[in-house]
């Protein structure tokens, strides 16, 4: 979930990004700990799709505005911003997992082995590439896996590949040519070879698209993307100002409605495409509400969440569950400690990030970047 880029801020995308964070939290806790009511949870897998074609949208304004050299450049400073949490989690994690059960020198010299090895096999966890270099794991014992973050590996790994496309096409055809309409030839036929291969549009990590031998999840990202993209070349101008302020609720909220309808259906493409065109008024609209600080920390504890839940649900809230299994039947208590459990660690590694931040900006001010063109 990457920040805005541009000087334009628009407030509501920040508003729209935590609502989503939510559902991914929701989706997650639903899969390991399910509570009564779950009919239809579990199509809220479709709140990753948006979070794609975000950055879709952001990335053309990025490469259209110039702000970048090139597609290193650009992945680069993606990487920078989600680093610093990364990082944090991870190295908390790592010590989580290397805890022994019981204090002894023994145990103390087996945790320090333990910690040892899940540093080095999340490597690739730090580095965002662990949708693609899943290896240690064959070299590594005891493989530890932190958590579920193959949407950022792929995010980052698709708008690589999208940027560098996009200055290829850009080159080799006319400035005012239509180049990024190959963003909506991929998803139309990514969107359709998912479906016909899986019959669903919902593939991470786990499903592997034959002869290319990569996870379903990064394909799935880069049409996402890619239908940004594409959309991200018009503007959705409404002059009528009762119009607007009614499309304004009437979008969002039919949005976050129809997330739960028809879950695994065709149903997915229209939602893909509706949430595209969501998109598209949002970031036409040039209003800026008084509220911004309120919208930018959302933004920031979107971010936070996204990237500490998964710790939540398996190094704070399983143990719980563990030492007292009649939580789960009060479901009320049982949702405010998800609750607070959640946004607590959420801030706590926040602060722990802040330092790590530091650290990495000097690492980064001695490391020089430079692209040299023909």
């Amino acid at each position: 979930m990457e920040t805005l880029e541009n000087k334009v801020y628009y407030p509501r995308i920040d508003l729209y990004r935590f609502v989503f964070t939510i559902f991914v939290v929701i989706l997650h806790f639903e899969c390991f700990y399910p509570t009564k009511p779950k009919d239809n949870i579990f199509a809220l897998y479709r709140s990753v799709d948006f979070f794609f074609l975000l950055s879709g949208f952001l990335l053309f304004k990025s490469f259209k505005n110039q702000k970048y050299q090139n597609a290193l450049d650009f992945t680069l400073s993606k990487a920078k911003k989600l680093m610093p949490i990364n990082i944090a989690v991870i190295l908390t994690a790592s010590v989580f997992a290397s805890l022994p059960n019981t204090f002894a020198v023994k145990s103390l010299f087996g945790s320090c082995k333990a910690l040892f090895v899940n540093l080095v096999s999340s490597i690739p966890n730090i580095f965002f590439v662990q949708l693609f270099i899943p290896i240690l794991e064959k070299f590594v014992p005891s493989r530890f896996e932190a958590f579920p973050m193959w949407y950022i590996s792929s995010m980052i790994v698709s708008c690589f590949i999208w940027f560098w496309l996009l200055s290829s096409l850009k080159n080799k055809t006319e400035a005012n040519s239509k180049y990024h309409s190959w963003g909506l030839v991929a998803a139309v036929l990514v969107y359709s070879s998912v479906f016909y291969l899986y019959g669903k549009t919902d593939v991470a990590f786990d499903e592997i698209i034959p002869y290319f031998n990569l996870p379903a999840g990064f394909f799935r990202g880069f049409a996402d993307i890619g239908l940004g993209i594409f959309f991200a070349n018009y503007e959705l101008k409404i002059e009528n100002s009762k119009l607007r302020c009614f499309l304004k609720l009437f979008f969002p909220l039919l949005l976050f409605v129809i997330i739960f309808y028809a879950k695994y259906t065709v149903f997915d493409y229209i939602y893909v495409f509706f949430c595209a065109v969501t998109l598209l008024f949002e970031l036409s609209l040039k209003e800026t509400p008084k509220t911004n600080k309120i919208y930018s920390c959302l933004g920031k504890a979107a971010l936070s969440v996204y990237f500490t839940h998964a710790f939540v649900i398996f190094y704070e809230y399983t143990p719980l569950v563990q030492k007292f299994p009649e939580l789960g039947n009060h479901f009320y208590i049982d949702i405010c400690i998800r609750i607070l459990l959640v946004f607590v660690t959420a801030f706590i590694m926040y602060w722990l990030s802040k330092p790590i931040k530091i650290a990495l900006d000097k690492l980064y001010s001695v490391i020089k970047y430079k692209y040299e063109e023909d």
